[in-house]
């Protein structure tokens, strides 16, 4: 790492360093919980920011919203200095605009650990030169359908890696903050409709025809499903796109119940109408996954006669989640079941502390995976000179920024194993202790062949040696 991101640890072996203070899971729930309790997109993203920084502990991470013709607005950041800030810059990259555009699009995530390594063209490298990007993450965020913009971090000081585990909870925060977009618009939306239905209840004798008109238009023009009912549950209106949603024309819907609306398996009594909405019917059967937003609507007296109703079709997005939930099971089964060792250590002065292995090293240890968890090295068995010896790997991994490959005699029962081993640096854990990953393979019989190959060379120079001193 560059200078300025370099923390030595006190009473820890000397290791650049990156401080995560929290996981992404508390992160993402925090997030959620927000979204769930405002609807104030500026202040979500400063959320996800925030916790972006705190567990990437990069330099600049910034929310970056694609425009109507393609450029693109930096509309939030979170930065180390402010001597990085782009707040509110308008970017322009027309070396890879296209293709770059197409790769989000068909959700690509772009993690690049060293500009000035990565083959990219001139251009594009001298434009993240421009803004002093060392190591970049970016990640599409969708709403619907569409590309809506990116949620980037960078380093500005020197490269780095950017760990899976990273990737998989940013893709997470990507994806809350496409709902986030997505309830903004619709409460933006949702309080447009209110303040002009308010305007028209308060301002009905005096209303003339085209203030009316004007109202209906808005209605009508919605890309979101706009429908009222009754609060016998009788729907009174009804837009085209509610039409599009849900498959029924204004005059066989209006009228009826809007238990029409709602799968039969999830029709109860009124009181859980509402809530069973949020899973919807289509006139031809197909069950949909639906946001919504009630509001209610007041007569001139001020009493609730019914109820309005915005809804947005979000089965795309559920498909989605449910992909990534099912992406990160095949990742667990492969790491519990992977005949390779596996697992997360974390660092003190002079031991190791294992927090998470596979049953593959729990088996080269004798014990479960259960016993494992928490245990130092050195009550192991492991001699503390090998522990120092991989002590002295990971450091090496976290001062390069780079996994490290090394081959480690390990001895057992007087049986030598010899393990490849790779160490990858993966952040700061609890109680400021650097963290990381370690992945080992048994070559035990190829060391051997490898030993027995150097022994029989060496056997052949000697008898060659011997026989040309008799000549």
């Amino acid at each position: 790492m560059a200078e300025g991101g370099v923390q030595k640890l006190p009473g820890y072996p000397d290791c650049h360093s990156r401080i995560a203070p929290w996981d992404w899971g508390q992160a993402i729930a925090a997030v959620a919980q927000h979204i769930h309790q405002s609807r104030d997109l500026p202040t979500i993203w400063q959320t996800i920011l925030a916790s972006m920084q705190r567990l990437l502990d990069c330099d600049r991470a910034l929310v970056y919203q694609f425009l109507p013709d393609m450029t693109g607005r930096v509309v939030a950041e979170a930065v180390r200095d402010p001597q990085w800030s782009i707040l509110d810059q308008l970017v322009q990259d027309t070396c890879f605009e296209a293709d770059w555009l197409k790769g989000y699009d068909d959700q690509r995530v772009w993690a690049v650990s060293d500009v000035a390594q990565a083959k990219l063209t001139p251009c594009h490298a001298e434009f993240l030169a421009t803004f002093q990007v060392k190591a970049n993450l970016a990640i599409p965020v969708r709403c619907e359908s569409r590309l809506w913009g990116l949620l980037i971090a960078h380093d500005c000081t020197a490269p780095r890696p950017w760990p899976q585990g990273d990737m998989a909870g940013l893709q997470q925060m990507a994806l809350y903050g496409g709902i986030a977009v997505q309830q903004a618009s619709l409460a933006a939306q949702l309080y447009q409709a209110k303040a002009d239905l308010n305007t028209h209840a308060q301002a009905e004798r005096g209303l003339n025809r085209d203030e009316r008109l004007r109202l209906a238009a808005i209605v009508e023009s919605s890309q979101e499903a706009i429908l009222s009912k009754t609060l016998a549950g009788i729907i009174t209106s009804w837009n085209p796109a509610a039409e599009r949603l849900y498959g029924y024309t204004a005059q066989e819907i209006i009228g009826q119940s809007v238990n029409r609306l709602i799968p039969v398996d999830l029709r109860t009594e009124e009181a859980q109408i509402t809530q069973a909405l949020a899973q919807g019917q289509h006139k031809d059967g197909r069950i949909l996954n639906v946001a919504m937003t009630l509001s209610p609507i007041l007569d001139g007296e001020g009493r609730v006669v019914g109820t309005s109703t915005i809804a947005r079709d979000i089965t795309a997005q559920r498909q989605n989640q449910q992909t990534l939930q099912e992406q990160t099971a095949i990742l667990e089964s492969f790491y519990a079941s992977s005949p390779l060792m596996m697992g997360v250590v974390e660092l003190s002065q002079n031991d190791i502390l294992h927090l998470s292995d596979n049953l593959a090293t729990a088996t080269f240890f004798d014990t479960t995976v259960e016993a494992l968890a928490g245990q130092w090295a050195s009550n192991l068995g492991t001699p503390l000179e090998h522990i120092q010896l991989w002590i002295n790997y990971y450091c090496q991994s976290q001062n390069s920024g780079h996994p490290v490959r090394f081959d480690y005699a390990h001895t057992k029962d007087e049986k030598t194993i010899w393990l490849s081993v790779v160490v990858s640096f993966i952040g700061i854990g609890n109680y400021q202790r650097p963290r990381f990953s370690y992945v080992a393979e048994d070559i035990s019989d190829r060391k051997q062949m490898e030993l027995a190959l150097q022994a029989k060379n060496q056997e052949l120079n000697q008898f060659f040696t011997t026989a040309l001193d008799l000549l």
